[in-house]
């Protein structure tokens, strides 16, 4: 099926008021990877977004407890309209992953507004930016330095790969960097959102934005933001190119029970339906030195592999590939970081057939 078959689909779903029933030909999500750790929630009190405005932020953070280490930890982003614990499955399985270097912390941040973390003060939600994010983001590598709690990977999903790019873009206009500032040595963008410049065919076609323009809402406290209900929140990242249900497709039920969803900021999002932020060529170049990977996915609706390729080279300037990796399968989907990140990273830990 076509990308604008697999819209019309999705249009079907949505507007004919089908979406329970056809999700509920979608398979169960797939269990958790196997470690039963709880994770531990810190509050990073005022960060600041911008001048006047901060936000108190939530990290959730997961101890590997299979692994006697201090070191090694990762801290990730979650994507638009999510939280950090739709990514709680992807630390889970790092720290199952023999082949490669034991990861012993995984850090998961809750951009303002979301989750755990408190709503803006001194700006409404819905006014907040992508650099608003950047900042938070920044803000909590401070404070998390100040606790000798070290990322040395970074990982964005979606909008939040979105969002470290535009957090490198901020310090290197500042003459510094992610490994300069923090010691981040590799930063992993899992079907990250586009900057300007680039093409992501989804983002830039009207009827995507107008998709999700009936559930846009505008509230003195919140100002305007865009609230999926649960039902739709698989529609977003786990439909196919080709209008079937990924297997790892969570129920509403497991979206709500597990706290996925969130309100977003219509600014942050507007952002990423063509008022895309500028990111620099080459601004993860080999002498800033932190290694850039970009993970796409098959079947991704979203952000298509050629579409991720390209914004590879334009990041690096780099025509050889050698951090660019297509995931392929039923569950290679935008959400699959999310859904089934012990398959995703089965695939990137496969040795090459050379």
């Amino acid at each position: 099926m076509s990308n604008g078959s697999s819209r019309r689909f999705f249009d079907v779903c949505l507007f004919a008021g089908a979406a329970l029933a056809c999700l509920a030909a979608a398979p169960a999500a797939r269990a958790s990877a196997g470690h039963a750790s709880q994770p531990e929630d810190i509050v990073l009190p005022d960060i600041e977004l911008r001048q006047g405005v901060t936000a108190d932020i939530r990290i959730r953070v997961l101890h590997n407890p299979d692994r006697k280490c201090n070191s090694n930890t990762v801290l990730a982003v979650h994507g638009a309209a999510a939280t950090a614990s739709a990514l709680e499955r992807l630390g889970h399985a790092l720290f199952d992953r023999p082949q490669q270097k034991p990861v012993c912390n995984f850090v998961s941040v809750d951009l303002p507004g979301h989750g755990g973390s408190s709503l803006p003060q001194g700006a409404l939600f819905g006014e907040l930016t992508i650099q608003d994010y950047a900042a938070a983001v920044l803000g909590t590598l401070e404070r998390l330095d100040d606790r000798h709690i070290r990322p040395t990977t970074l990982i964005g999903h979606s909008m939040g790969g979105l969002v470290l790019q535009v957090a490198q873009q901020e310090l290197v206009d500042s003459g510094s960097s992610l490994r300069d500032a923090f010691g981040v040595k590799r930063v992993t963008l899992l079907a990250p959102a586009m900057p300007a410049g680039l093409t992501c065919a989804y983002c830039d076609d009207p009827s995507s934005a107008g998709a999700l323009g009936q559930f846009v809402s505008v509230s003195p406290t919140l100002g305007p933001v865009v609230q999926v209900p649960d039902y739709v929140w698989p529609f977003l990242s786990f439909m196919a190119l080709e209008g079937f249900f990924a297997p790892s497709t969570p129920s509403p039920q497991e979206v709500a029970a597990n706290a996925y969803n969130s309100a977003e900021s219509l600014t942050a999002l507007g952002q990423l339906f063509g008022a895309h932020p500028e990111v620099d060529a080459d601004v993860f170049a080999k002498h800033f030195r932190t290694k850039l990977e970009i993970v796409s996915f098959e079947h991704d609706v979203v952000v298509r592999p050629i579409e991720a390729e390209a914004l590879y080279e334009h990041l690096t300037g780099r025509d050889a590939l050698a951090g660019f990796s297509v995931v392929v399968g039923a569950d290679a989907v935008h959400g699959m970081p999310m859904g089934n990140p012990v398959e995703m990273l089965a695939q990137l830990d496969e040795p090459d057939d050379d």
